[in-house]
């Protein structure tokens, strides 16, 4: 027989506490808390590490990063590029100022925003001196011009902006020879417009150049 001292009752009455507070906690933690995210922000809760984000709130923010990035890629595509035409018609080149800036575009939300804002010289010297580097992203340049033809004028052009894209223009024939003679170790020009052109063909030309 087991004699219960003073020291046992004692040991075994903070056995009894124990029980009783396991058992308030059974009360407020019941099975279906513990699949619950929810029962992580219960006080009473016994996760042994609160820090660890669940798997709920861990997908709540890849669906915020991934909205935010959206916003990012709705706001590059809304920025307007800027181009320079250079032709020495001015009837032709404000028709083709008025045909770029017409265009408009759709962004995710169904709004519609100009893609293109314009610049025009018909003196391709003045073009020049203005010339502002890392500015514009295209020029569409005329191939026969007084003073200075396209193939010189696009040779000084790449010289101050390295990043800058070359259209050239023309209602004669083009000569490529000549635009093989344009002195650059890396770029290479590809894009050339009959004049005169339709809308349509002009508009899809340029935005292949600039998307």
């Amino acid at each position: 027989m087991v004699k219960i001292t003073d020291q046992n009752s004692e040991i075994f009455s903070d056995t009894i506490d124990m029980s009783q507070t396991h058992n308030k906690i059974n009360r407020y933690v019941s099975a279906d808390d513990l699949v619950n995210p929810e029962s992580y922000k219960n006080p009473t809760s016994t996760d042994p590490n609160p820090n660890v984000a669940s798997v709920s709130t861990r997908s709540e923010k890849g669906a915020t990063e991934d909205t935010e990035t959206s916003k990012v890629g709705d706001q590059l595509d809304s920025i307007i590029k800027q181009v320079l035409v250079i032709d020495d018609d001015i009837d032709s080149a404000i028709a083709i100022r008025t045909c770029l800036e017409s265009y408009f575009k759709k962004d995710a939300q169904g709004s519609e925003h100009q893609v293109m804002e314009v610049t025009m010289y018909s003196n391709p010297v003045t073009a020049l001196v203005d010339f502002k580097p890392y500015h514009y992203d295209l020029v569409l340049v005329d191939i026969n011009m007084p003073t200075v033809n396209g193939y010189e004028l696009v040779e000084k052009i790449i010289r101050l902006d390295l990043n800058i894209k070359v259209c050239f223009m023309s209602s004669g024939e083009v000569n490529y020879e000549a635009i093989r003679e344009i002195h650059h170790p890396v770029k290479s020009f590809g894009c050339f417009i009959k004049k005169p052109a339709t809308r349509d063909y002009l508009i899809n030309r340029v935005t292949q150049e600039l998307f």
